[in-house]
C-alpha cells in the first residue's frame, strides 16, 4: 500500500520532495499517477540516450520521493539529497537545521525550482 507523507494531491497543493522538487509538476510522477506508460517509455528512452542508461518504462515510475512504499524513479535510490533528508528526519531539506550545506547548495545549481520552493518553506519556519 502506498501513502505520501504530505496530504494533498490535486493541483493546487504542491506535494514538495525532499530536495524541493513540486512533485506534481514531474513528468514522470504525473505519467506513473495516471498509468500512461507511452510518456514512461518516452522518458525511459530520453535517460537511456542522454546517460547511456538501459532502463525501460516501469523503472521510470515514480510516486515521490516522500511516498511511503511507494515506486521511486531509478536514481531516488542513489540520490544524495534524499539519503542526507532521510538521515536528518526531516520533511523536506527546509527543515533540515544545516539548510544550505553543500549536498543541497550542489543540489540547487541542477535545479534552481527547488530553491524556489524551499526557501519560503524556510523562512516561515523561523
Amino acid at each position: 500500500m502506498r501513502t505520501n507523507v504530505l496530504t494533498g494531491g490535486n493541483m493546487s497543493t504542491p506535494l514538495i520532495a525532499l530536495c524541493g522538487l513540486n512533485c506534481l509538476e514531474c513528468e514522470a510522477y504525473i505519467a506513473t499517477q495516471a498509468n500512461d506508460i507511452e510518456t514512461l517509455t518516452r522518458l525511459s528512452d530520453q535517460a537511456n540516450q542522454q546517460y547511456n542508461l538501459s532502463l525501460n518504462w516501469e523503472d521510470s515510475q515514480c510516486d515521490g520521493c516522500i511516498t511511503i512504499g511507494g515506486r521511486l524513479i531509478g536514481y531516488c535510490s542513489q540520490c544524495s539529497v534524499r539519503q542526507c533528508a532521510a538521515e536528518h528526519e526531516v520533511v523536506n531539506c527546509a527543515y533540515c537545521p544545516e539548510y544550505g550545506c553543500a549536498t543541497i547548495t550542489q543540489f540547487f545549481e541542477m535545479a534552481p525550482e527547488a530553491k524556489t520552493n524551499l526557501d519560503p518553506i524556510r523562512s516561515n519556519l523561523s
